[in-house]
């Protein structure tokens, strides 16, 4: 069960993500998969990034969109867990992360878009390419793209 005040986290370095014209696509070097959010989903990823209570996150998407207040609650909440079940955010321990949200100008309500459920799209058809990555083969302490040298034994 997801509690309202949860916090969660991008699982980083291990997960790495970049928004675009409202659409949000997340890699997960261990696995080699990735993922693309929508614009609803765009915008719960920022709010996780910037490690929102799941309360507030809820709260943020519906000062932003026109929709029932449950589907849109029971929506990122089920967002939230398919993150989870990917492993591509873990939960924050304590009260760090934000809890101010912005201010809605009364003229931004009347022309706020239709909330439409977001979705959470997975693809592994680059796996073997992403796995391959030379970032996978690289000591920490040296960084990229400095590769790990091998021993001579």
């Amino acid at each position: 069960m997801l509690e309202n005040s949860s916090r969660f986290k991008v699982n980083s370095p291990n997960v790495v993500s970049e928004t675009i014209d409202g659409e949000t696509v997340i890699v997960s070097l261990l696995r080699g998969t990735y993922y693309s959010l929508d614009r609803v989903g765009a915008d719960v990823w920022n709010l996780i990034e910037r490690e929102f209570s799941v309360v507030k996150i809820v709260m943020a998407i519906a000062q932003q969109f026109n929709g029932d207040p449950e589907l849109i609650e029971s929506s990122v909440k089920t967002l939230i867990a398919q993150l989870r079940a990917e492993e591509l955010i873990s939960p924050v321990d304590g009260e760090s992360g934000e809890d101010h949200l912005p201010e809605v100008s009364p003229d931004s309500t009347a022309s706020k878009e239709e909330f439409v459920p977001p979705v959470l799209q997975k693809y592994s058809d680059m796996q073997e390419l992403l796995m391959l990555d030379p970032i996978h083969e690289v000591d920490e302490a040296e960084g990229w793209p400095q590769k790990r040298e091998e021993s001579l034994i």
